[in-house]
């Protein structure tokens, strides 16, 4: 859930949190600061139809501060560099991987509505690859051979989280005395890197988006590895009384970067 349950009562009546599973086109809330967010449209994202065992270890050395979480620089607050990843157990016989990072509860559209985000798209990774370095650079390939594909930013490369930052309100003074909204804090949830060991090589050409990845080795995945690695936003946002204006700097500023 996008709030505490303190401020779910304080703001109950204001803001509405929905899951990734909320149905599209849900509607936008309304409150005493007006609409915090517009109707957003949910796509139908791909899910795996086949089962495979988890056999395969990831590993990461970019959480080992701040009570494990994501280290800031792989994130759009500091740096926003892909981290370093190891794994082990890839069976034999596998003849390629696929690397996916995703968000299964973004609020990249607010507070509104959580959606699954893709933060990198990676396939055509030899078998022999045990490892990828920090700082892996954007374009169709990488040094090891492996072809990137587009995350929904629209950009071949690695791009971390960039959570919805910590909410702090003025006080207005005013006839009646001093106002003011408690902070809205931010939330923090887990980022998926999960690595698929298939039996074949991905027939796609460079840019493929995370559905057609999927979709493409749906059935031939050996094993797979699974790394969730918690971040918080260390970011704080100045807002005024109102919720809605607020909302939108932040989102504004996204768009932006």
């Amino acid at each position: 859930m996008r709030l505490s349950a303190i401020a779910l009562v304080v703001f109950g009546a204001l803001l509405l949190v929905a899951c990734s599973s909320a149905e599209p086109g849900s509607e936008s809330v309304e409150g005493d600061g007006g609409t915090v967010a517009p109707a957003v449209d949910v796509p139908e994202w791909y899910s795996l139809q086949q089962s495979f065992d988890f056999t395969i270890t990831m590993t990461t050395t970019s959480n080992e501060g701040s009570n494990g979480r994501l280290d800031r620089v792989h994130t759009c607050e500091r740096g926003n560099t892909s981290p370093p990843l190891g794994w082990e157990g890839v069976p034999d016989g596998a003849a390629s991987l696929v690397l996916v990072v995703e968000d299964p509860m973004s609020d990249v559209h607010g507070l509104v509505i959580d959606v699954l985000w893709t933060h990198w798209v990676l396939y055509s990774i030899s078998p022999d690859v045990t490892e990828l370095t920090a700082e892996q650079p954007a374009g169709d390939t990488l040094e090891n051979g492996a072809t990137q594909g587009v995350n929904d930013y629209e950009k071949v490369q690695y791009n971390g989280p960039c959570p919805m930052p910590n909410l702090r309100f003025q006080r207005i003074v005013n006839a009646g005395g001093r106002l003011g909204r408690p902070p809205i804090n931010a939330e923090e949830r887990p980022y998926y890197f999960r690595l698929y060991a298939l039996d074949g090589e991905v027939e796609l050409p460079s840019r493929a988006d995370r559905d057609t990845l999927l979709q493409a080795i749906d059935g031939h995945i050996l094993a797979a590895g699974e790394l969730a690695i918690p971040y918080k936003s260390a970011v704080s946002q100045p807002c005024l009384y109102d919720v809605e204006p607020c909302i939108d700097t932040v989102l504004r500023a996204r768009r932006a970067s």
